[in-house]
């Protein structure tokens, strides 16, 4: 069963609406130089143009030809079977998108995780997931599921919703960071997915079945584990001496 409610709060909501007005403003911009170069030609055509305009003959069974959109091959709805199953050695995290264009809404459903690494000796990580919604670098939105102590593989099946005008949804990306909550209440970065149409190749799959989609499209995504920093000892200045 798949929960909708999820710890934690949207933020970012002045710097979404930015964003928004920024590209708002671009397409203004945009029309109003097509408008002005269009103005600009319409005084250089001249009056007469002799036209030519081939003719067909058309009996009565004649039918004119519409362009008809192509209609994508019907999609299951989100399953928790082994059609989703895939074969990846590593960290992965399996997670379901869906677009509803017309109430412009991105749903996000973390389903769950699988092959994560002990953070020290026989100690499995206790993690949670944030989402985030971002545009280029900023981080406009975000939300995080519960944490999931001694739950080896981790299940969560939360569900997240985000208003995304789809005018933009091809500039935005979903971000989502597997953390381990320790005791203490620090949390650690284990992995983290990426899923938009600039990701890499199997993310950028899933983000053009969920637009192509009438339902949930569910798929699992390698990890990108955090690497950490290796720390430079510094050398000894040396005494000057006198």
């Amino acid at each position: 069963m798949v929960s909708t409610t999820g710890t934690g709060t949207g933020t970012g909501t002045d710097d979404f609406e930015d964003a928004l007005d920024t590209v708002e403003a671009d397409d203004k911009d945009n029309k109003d130089k097509e408008e002005e170069r269009w103005s600009q030609q319409k005084t250089k055509i001249p009056l007469w143009i002799p036209l030519r305009i081939p003719l067909r003959y058309c009996d009565a069974y004649c039918v004119e030809e519409q362009a008809v959109e192509p209609v994508s091959p019907a999609r299951h709805s989100v399953t928790f079977s082994r059609e989703v199953e895939e074969d990846i050695p590593g960290p992965a995290l399996l997670v379901s998108l869906a677009y509803l264009k017309t109430s412009e809404k991105l749903t996000v459903i973390v389903m769950k995780a699988k092959n994560l690494k002990a953070i020290s000796k026989n100690k499995k990580p206790d993690p949670l997931v944030k989402v985030y919604i971002k545009m280029g670098d900023k981080k406009l939105k975000k939300r995080s599921t519960v944490v999931k102590k001694h739950d080896v593989p981790p299940v969560w099946n939360e569900a997240f919703s985000f208003a995304i005008p789809h005018r933009i949804l091809h500039k935005v990306a979903v971000l989502l960071q597997v953390k381990h909550f320790s005791e203490r209440g620090k949390k650690r970065l284990v992995g983290k997915v990426v899923i938009g149409s600039t990701a890499n190749d199997e993310a950028v799959d899933h983000w053009n079945a969920m637009l192509t989609s009438s339902s949930s499209v569910a798929k699992w995504h390698s990890m990108e584990e955090d690497k950490p920093s290796v720390k430079r000892s510094k050398t000894p200045t040396k005494q000057k001496t006198s």
